[in-house]
């Protein structure tokens, strides 16, 4: 007895002592992490997870997130349209500290006790993103849905509309409180298009000066390189004002290139811009200081090429406080029609015309491999703010910034705050008058 007194404090001691070091050097590691300095941090996290309370889920996420962003620098070196070996172990890691972190959060939500770690947790939103991500790039569809809808929508109850559908966060819109339109991911029916024209009518009138443009530069720059205008041969457009446009969404960094015109708001920079589209850059910086839609928080207006054989996996946008439009400038002759799925959808994309999606909800693109094609497939890709949001202080605050260097002195941002309201109270009346109706055919 008197042995067991004297040797328990001890013990507690220890213990105490062990677990408070390894407390102190995952906080170290998480502060590493937040710093971006992978190669100190991930070891010590890899390190002290175990040894750490197992309600501990935030290092288990962060440990995940580390290998769910190494798959997507590894993709970009993959060859074929399949997932490499490296990106696969990597996403199979990412799987599996997903799911201890989701037994720990489990786990953590029934304690009281507070932990340090916390401070560094990610939005959960961010987080099932990114672990529906990781399984569906490994081809496990199904777990991906069951846990996507499983955890974000029924237990963390994080997205209203759908498991499809994941925005972070996700701000209430008029189609979350109308439980008939929940459905809806493009909105391209003949009853809502018109909603849309104030952004669609101005953009469709640049497709005509857009399309030999952007034929002649990519001509340009494969002669430039001495090459074809095929995926392979895209090298000469990154000499241009082109940037391969991956994020380790595709399997290669040589098929699918963008060129911005503006971002969040803005004119890109001079040494950003390229000669040839001079023009287009002039009428777009007209259209920010005249059309407050497009004077988005988080948005681009630009351009998307993608050659034959690109494919991009399944992937969700970042916020529905905007909607996204499409409108087609090249399509590849020979191809056969081409398309983009979103959701349960599919939309082909045909000449001078647009489309409007929900950009939240799961989406990928599929370009057949072809050896007849002569150009890529160019569109247009217009972010504007989201007039679906329920209320106008939500479209304002979340939707739009008006404080935009390009929107001139405090008379031209009076007129566009005097116009966004326009927009905004237009599209819902219009949008609400549609809703009554097909509430009265149900009746």
């Amino acid at each position: 007895m008197i042995l067991y007194k004297l040797i328990l404090p001890a013990w507690i001691a220890v213990s105490f002592t062990l677990v408070t070091s390894a407390t102190v050097d995952v906080m170290k590691g998480l502060e590493l992490f937040r710093k971006r300095e992978m190669k100190d941090s991930i070891p010590l996290l890899l390190q002290h997870t175990s040894e750490v309370d197992p309600n501990d889920y935030v290092a288990l996420e962060h440990i995940a997130a580390f290998y769910s962003m190494s798959a997507r620098r590894l993709a970009n070196k993959g060859g074929d349209q399949s997932v490499n070996a490296a990106e696969k172990r990597a996403l199979r890691s990412a799987v599996h500290f997903f799911q201890r972190a989701t037994k720990s959060f489990d786990a953590k939500r029934s304690s009281t006790e507070v932990y340090p770690q916390e401070k560094y947790g990610h939005p959960r939103e961010l987080v099932l993103r990114a672990y529906g991500d990781a399984l569906n790039w490994l081809g496990e569809t199904e777990k991906a849905k069951r846990m996507l809808y499983h955890r974000g929508v029924v237990i963390e109850q994080l997205w209203a509309k759908s498991y499809l559908c994941r925005s972070a966060p996700e701000y209430p819109t008029v189609q979350t409180h109308h439980k008939k339109f929940q459905e809806f991911m493009f909105f391209p029916a003949d009853e809502v298009v018109p909603f849309f024209d104030y952004v669609v009518a101005p953009i469709r009138e640049l497709l005509p000066l857009l399309k030999p443009l952007v034929e002649a530069d990519i001509r340009a720059h494969a002669e430039l390189s001495g090459l074809e205008t095929r995926a392979e041969d895209a090298l000469g457009l990154t000499r241009g004002k082109w940037r391969p446009e991956s994020g380790g969404l595709s399997t290669d960094n040589k098929s699918w290139f963008a060129h911005s015109f503006a971002v969040n708001g803005k004119i890109v920079p001079q040494k950003q811009r390229s000669g040839r589209f001079k023009e287009i850059y002039h009428r777009i910086g007209e259209l920010l200081r005249a059309n407050p839609a497009y004077l988005v928080k988080e948005g681009q207006i630009k351009l998307s090429l993608m050659f034959s054989g690109t494919r991009v996996k399944p992937h969700c946008g970042p916020t529905n406080a905007r909607l996204r439009m499409h409108c087609t400038v090249v399509l590849p002759e020979e191809s056969s029609p081409l398309h983009i799925n979103v959701g349960t959808e599919r939309r082909q994309w045909k000449e001078n015309e647009c489309f409007v999606f929900d950009e939240t909800c799961q989406h990928e693109v599929i370009i057949p491999p072809s050896n007849m094609a002569s150009m890529p497939r160019v569109v247009l890709i217009v972010d504007f703010a989201n007039p679906m949001l329920l209320t106008e202080t939500l479209y304002r605050m979340n939707g739009l910034d008006l404080l935009q260097q390009e929107v001139g002195n405090s008379e031209d941002r009076q007129k566009l705050e005097k116009a966004a309201s326009e927009q905004y109270q237009t599209f819902q009346k219009s949008y609400g008058n549609l809703l009554l109706e097909k509430n009265r055919e149900e009746l």
